[in-house]
């Protein structure tokens, strides 16, 4: 064309890359999602598990108090212990409604896949409670719940030989060995499959390892081009699984023992997740790209080891839905946003401010207690048993005691500071959604008609 661009026709548009231009585009997708999350979220995300993990955004002042008050945690159990009560109080764990009403057909077919998913779900070893608690730890820190969810089905191969007795053709009948009297049987080599695995799966994923596409719906992620899982694996887990995923290149993941993981994710490194490197080869950490990316309207997906290599072979999700595995929920989602801010990082500044109050607070109490001396230098004054008073203790000095020694006085601010400590509370707990009035623990006059006043 004139303008430098290429034609691109339909028929050009494929989902099984070559692994150069798979490797090419996953490191296109996943830059274009780093200079997005790295200019608009990845602050935010950091402040927000810092003050989740009780630390101070700026380093306190050496000599002051340096009390953390552990509200951004207890107004996040407050309110969870809310969803909690609302997901188990619930004997069902899906709800299944049929898209069609009037048909008693949808109706029934509904009510059964109800029924059976309600029976597998209860049967398996999925621990709701830690996931249901976990992910709202993520939804009120970062506002995002990020999700593998799919179903494992794992199958053991066993190689044998099954015996089948030789036929005579002419006759029909079984042959006879002449030198034993047996029938003479051959040795046919078969394979049987065990299922080890055949049962749902929930795995909860810190968001940050999850790369969207920028340009995506902030309602539907797979509305996007792309989807990177960078899934962190053992050298030993991979080489298990290439035993029963043929699509495993075997030689690519000879190579990725060369590709140890390099955490350099500061998200990641803020949460306090272990840097520590294995040096024995079975144990190395390798991240693994799991890289979904949408052709024609169809969703294919590839694993490579980080941008360096191909590790699998892309394929077509052949799923009944056709969809990623991953799913990505919020707390407080907001219009046009895949990122808004969350629970926690509304209200980083009343956190600051109310660690601010309780500190200085402190601070007043201990100048009360601990008065700052001010010593006239020409009355000879004994410095050190000044500092270190005690009871039956003593200082000299030269002259009148009254004009060598002057202690500061410094104002008592508590009552103040109680009540301007009450309102940063009262907004804080008004952002959270919960306040001490709807939990009955406010006072009984908050509704008061203006006639009923005095």
């Amino acid at each position: 064309m004139a303008d430098g661009t290429e034609n691109i026709e339909l028929e050009d548009l494929r989902g099984d890359l070559p692994d150069e231009d798979l490797i090419t585009n996953a490191r296109r997708d996943e830059s274009s999602w780093r200079d997005y999350f790295g200019t608009f979220v990845e602050k935010s995300w950091e402040e927000s598990i810092k003050l989740w993990q009780a630390e101070h955004l700026a380093t306190p002042r050496a000599g002051r108090s340096k009390l953390f008050i552990q509200k951004p945690r207890s107004s996040v159990r407050k309110i969870g212990a809310d969803l909690l009560d609302a997901f188990f109080s619930s004997p069902d764990y899906v709800t299944i409604e049929p898209g069609r009403q009037n048909r008693p057909d949808d109706v029934l077919s509904a009510r059964i896949r109800q029924l059976y998913l309600n029976h597998v779900y209860s049967g398996n070893p999925i621990n709701w409670f830690k996931i249901c608690f976990s992910a709202f730890d993520d939804s009120s820190v970062l506002n995002m719940i990020a999700a593998e969810v799919s179903w494992i089905k794992e199958i053991d191969r066993i190689d044998y030989n099954e015996d089948k007795p030789v036929i005579d053709p002419m006759t029909g009948r079984v042959q006879i060995d002449p030198a034993t009297g047996q029938p003479q049987v051959d040795q046919i080599p078969k394979t049987l499959q065990l299922v080890v695995r055949d049962e749902p799966n929930i795995r909860l994923i810190p968001p940050d390892r999850i790369a969207l596409d920028p340009r995506t719906a902030w309602e539907d992620i797979y509305a996007g081009q792309f989807i990177i899982h960078k899934d962190p694996m053992t050298y030993q887990d991979l080489l298990k699984l290439s035993e029963i995923d043929d699509k495993i290149d075997k030689d690519a993941l000879q190579q990725a023992q060369t590709y140890q993981r390099n955490n350099t994710n500061t998200v990641a490194l803020v949460r306090r997740e272990t840097s520590y490197k294995f040096e024995e080869p079975h144990r190395k950490e390798i991240e693994v790209w799991k890289y979904y990316y949408k052709v024609m309207g169809h969703w294919w997906v590839g694993w490579l080891v980080q941008d360096k290599s191909v590790l699998r072979k892309p394929e077509r999700i052949q799923d009944q839905h056709g969809l990623p595995p991953i799913m990505i929920g919020f707390l407080d989602p907001e219009s046009h946003k895949i990122y808004s801010p969350s629970k926690v990082y509304q209200n980083r500044d009343n956190f600051v401010e109310l660690n601010g109050i309780r500190n200085q607070r402190m601070d007043n109490v201990a100048r009360i207690m601990n008065q700052h001396a001010i010593v006239n230098t020409d009355a000879n004054v004994d410095y050190a048993s000044l500092v270190n008073r005690r009871p039956m203790g003593y200082t000299t000095c030269e002259g009148d005691p009254r004009l060598a020694v002057h202690y500061e006085q410094v104002p008592d601010i508590r009552s103040s500071a109680y009540n301007e400590e009450e309102i940063v509370d009262r907004d804080i707990q008004e952002l959270f959604g919960v306040t001490e009035m709807d939990k009955g623990m406010g006072p009984s006059n908050k509704n008061e008609l203006a006639t009923q006043s005095v």
